[in-house]
């Protein structure tokens, strides 16, 4: 019996050395292994010389010699084991240092993203700014003539697409320029639904619906526009044929207290076990090249994280896929409802010095504002618009400037401004994607308008800084925005 359990532990260190040598990349460890092992089956044919008829061991003097290896025996399985146990912590370290390796590739795929976002962002955004003011002329001169304006509708769209392109690369690049301010939710959907059922093929149909009262979340409205907007052709793209896309807004309660969900549900091909996982990773995508960017999700989930919310997912394969979005409630009081045409934009007779590089926009920021009422003031450059500021200081009510321009930028020009004139009002507009909360910390809160905007947008920031202005006590100036942390 000795025997049998002698030779069994010999055989068993002897297959656990031949496995690892076998799987494992550390060959010389293993081969170690397999040395002890062998050692050990020698000592165990020693031992089997040594056992009597009657199962006793009977030693003589010339196995005495043999003694110092019986512990080789003892110790070779424990010998085996710590062995494959130091190449199993190896190999968890390679592999901890691969998952490293695969989050500083996927970080500097950002970086590069947010590289190439910012080298055409400038240029791009103007040309849509200048796309959205024409839009919004040809609507109002062609309000008599539908099939007419349903074409500049249709220009409109494309203008707003490439808008929310720039900025899902600028957000996912943590470059973005959000303004966050209470706001109702459901109502941010309610004015999208136009918009959706443009995206969404007519073999589907949309649904939108809220339960409740107005439930108020502190966000900016392209973000929520962002994020319904991915979650919804995200849909339509799950969809072959007919289908449904419902896209609701509902409270909740939280760990953390009351909850705004926005839910976007299909009935589509939803996600095997394998795409779920990986449903939120940048780049990643299901659709076939040229049709999708693998951006979508993971913006959502980024936009969603910032503003301190979550997204989840249920899904199951063939059976459709439901998007939940949670985000904390405010109790704040909501952002009012702006009109969408210049010709509801409230009118002034303030001055207003115009910085602007861009030819283009320029022009239309000029007609627009004297449109509205206002008197401008306009600078090609820095230069100019500190000699317009040095002649006509007193008269100026706001400084409206690009922050990049030739000469001289916009921070420059507006410590110049406060200088001469503390209780100045500033709007700072600008299409460059180092719009961030470091970079723009000279701006005033809320006085920040990114590129591209409408000429409605412009007019009822204008006239919200300057009332903003006329409520200030005499001689008190705004603050700088605080930074993120």
């Amino acid at each position: 019996m000795i025997l049998t359990a002698s030779i069994a532990l010999r055989v068993v260190a002897l297959s656990l050395a031949i496995y690892y040598a076998r799987r494992l990349e550390a060959r010389r460890m293993a081969y170690l292994a397999v040395l002890f092992a062998l050692m050990a089956s020698r000592q165990g044919l020693t031992l089997g010389r040594s056992i009597s008829d009657e199962g006793w061991p009977r030693l003589y003097s010339a196995d005495l010699v043999e003694l110092p290896g019986l512990l080789v025996s003892l110790f070779a399985l424990i010998a085996v084991i710590a062995v494959a146990r130091m190449i199993s912590r190896e190999r968890a370290a390679s592999a901890d240092q691969e998952a490293r390796a695969r989050a500083l590739t996927h970080a500097q795929q950002m970086e590069l993203v947010g590289r190439i976002a910012g080298g055409i962002a400038h240029d791009f955004n103007n040309l849509l700014t200048v796309i959205l003011f024409n839009t919004d002329v040809l609507a109002r001169r062609l309000e008599d003539e539908p099939a007419l304006h349903e074409l500049v509708e249709d220009i409109r769209l494309a203008a707003d697409r490439g808008r929310r392109l720039t900025s899902r690369l600028l957000t996912l690049a943590r470059r973005d320029t959000a303004e966050p301010r209470p706001i109702d939710l459901s109502r941010v959907v309610q004015r999208m639904a136009p918009l959706l059922r443009r995206v969404v093929p007519e073999r589907i149909e949309l649904h939108t619906h809220r339960e409740g009262e107005a439930w108020g979340v502190r966000a900016d409205p392209l973000q929520i526009e962002q994020i319904v907007l991915n979650l919804v052709v995200n849909a339509a793209d799950a969809i072959g044929h007919a289908g449904r896309i419902d896209v609701g807004v509902s409270q909740a309660q939280g760990p953390d207290g009351a909850e705004v969900v926005l839910s976007v549900r299909d009935d589509g091909s939803g996600m095997s076990p394998e795409v779920e996982e990986r449903a939120f990773e940048a780049f990643y995508t299901t659709k076939p090249v040229g049709t999708g960017t693998g951006l979508g999700l993971a913006t959502c989930q980024d936009i969603v994280q910032r503003l301190g919310g979550r997204i989840e997912v249920e899904t199951e394969e063939g059976k459709g896929s439901l998007f939940r979005v949670y985000l904390p409630q405010t109790d704040e009081p909501l952002e009012p409802e702006s009109p969408a045409d210049l010709a509801d934009a409230p009118s002034g007779s303030e001055t207003i010095l115009l910085a602007e590089d861009e030819a283009g926009v320029r022009a239309l920021m000029q007609e627009t504002l004297e449109a509205l009422g206002y008197r401008v003031h306009v600078a090609r450059n820095g230069e100019e618009a500190l000699q317009l500021l040095e002649a006509h200081a007193e008269e100026i009510d706001l400084v409206l400037t690009d922050v990049v321009m030739p000469r001289a930028g916009g921070e420059a020009l507006a410590a110049a401004a406060r200088q001469r004139r503390p209780d100045i009002a500033l709007l700072v507009v600008s299409g460059y994607p180092e719009g961030s909360a470091d970079a723009l910390a000279w701006v005033p809160e809320g006085a920040f308008l990114p590129k591209p905007f409408t000429g409605t947008e412009l007019g009822h920031m204008v006239r919200r800084l300057l009332d903003r202005r006329a409520r200030r006590s005499p001689g008190g100036g705004e603050s700088p925005r605080p930074k993120e942390p």
